[in-house]
């Protein structure tokens, strides 16, 4: 099977130092974490290190060390970090020769300082990921492959997706795990592309951000969700309970998904982070608590969850099966520091399928 991951290319730098701090603080959306770097002083820095990442990337990766034959389209500077870009992602196999490149802008690189939890807080700096065009895009490539996979197009890249999901013939399967930059900039063109997605993917945070938009544009939708808020009838795992949102509405799952899968996609997703995954399709929500082991970083763990589920279900394997199959890698991720090391091959996550609890999986009906 042919492969085509469409995103963002970075370099990832984590900045390692013996005393990181937080304090933890009660905000309309919740209780929430905050790193602290006190003003005015010097840390002391034990390392720096430097992997590279971005969606694109980080999916392509995974897709090839799952055996599939893989490409990636993205966009670099013309500079030594997009050098080891390329250099790493040949050595895995990944075909680069829809790549373009741009002088006027350097590579994008996050800088990342991991917190006491295992979360991160990260400084983007997108640069050439921005200056992509519409007539950079790989139509022909989009056309000939059988599996499309999306990342985030961030910003000012966002209506780029619906001419990108046009590109795709109808028998090919296309994924979408759009980030938190793209809903924040451009919602409205993720919602009009919603149509011709097959398989759609966010977290919890990014889901809320979608719900606000779909509300806003909505009023019948705004008074359900007012409603739902008023009995809170749900017992069910955590983000299947209403949630605070803004102006005094609630986030209800069970009606995002109704939602998202009355615009077009056969199956969609929300990852929650340690409270687990959640997968609509058809009639049901399918919702599996998160796999325990020892957090090292979080970053990453997103694009290995959606890649693997993605990749599963292009193989016609049991929707169970993929969940299972996107938490095994997903939560290999999160025991290293970086996005890539972790990612698993087929035999690995065939090995650890065998280990999961198959009890804990929970059915509720859409």
């Amino acid at each position: 099977m042919k492969i085509l991951t469409i995103g963002s290319a970075m370099q990832d730098i984590f900045i390692l130092h013996a005393t990181p701090e937080s304090i933890k603080l009660d905000t309309k959306q919740g209780k929430k974490c905050f790193l602290i770097l006190q003003e005015g002083i010097k840390i002391e820095v034990q390392d720096l290190a430097k992997h590279i990442g971005g969606g694109a990337t980080n999916s392509a990766v995974s897709f090839a060390r799952l055996g599939f034959e893989t490409s990636s389209f993205f966009k670099t500077g013309n500079d030594d970090i997009a050098q080891h870009i390329v250099q790493t992602l040949k050595k895995e196999h990944v075909n680069l020769s829809l790549v373009c490149k741009t002088k006027t802008k350097d590579t994008g690189t996050s800088i990342i300082i991991p917190c006491p939890s295992g979360e991160r807080t990260t400084f983007v700096y997108r640069g050439a990921n921005l200056t992509l065009k519409q007539n950079e895009l790989p139509n022909n490539a989009i056309g000939k492959t059988e599996l499309l996979y999306i990342t985030s197009l961030s910003g000012p890249l966002a209506p780029l997706l619906i001419s990108i999901v046009k590109q795709a013939k109808k028998n090919t399967l296309v994924a979408c795990n759009p980030g938190t930059s793209q809903l924040k900039g451009g919602a409205q063109y993720l919602q009009e592309a919603l149509a011709d997605i097959n398989l759609f993917i966010l977290n919890g945070y990014e889901a809320q951000l979608l719900f606000q938009e779909m509300i806003r544009k909505n009023e019948k939708l705004k008074q359900t969700i007012t409603a739902i808020q008023l009995n809170k009838q749900n017992k069910f795992p955590e983000l299947l309970q209403p949630k605070p949102m803004t102006n005094g509405l609630y986030f209800d799952l069970k009606t995002y998904f109704q939602q998202i899968l009355a615009s077009g996609p056969q199956i969609a997703v929300v990852t929650n982070g340690a409270d687990g995954v959640y997968v609509a399709h058809q009639n049901t929500i399918l919702y599996y608590p998160s796999l325990k082991t020892k957090i090292e970083s979080t970053i990453g763990a997103g694009d290995a969850f959606g890649s693997t589920f993605t990749a599963y279900i292009a193989q016609k394997k049991p929707i169970e099966t993929a969940l299972f199959a996107g938490m095994i890698n997903a939560t290999s991720v999160i025991e290293h520091l970086d996005t890539q090391t972790g990612l698993l091959n087929q035999t690995d996550i065939q090995e650890r399928l065998k280990q999961i609890d198959k009890t804990k999986l929970q059915k509720i009906i859409l």
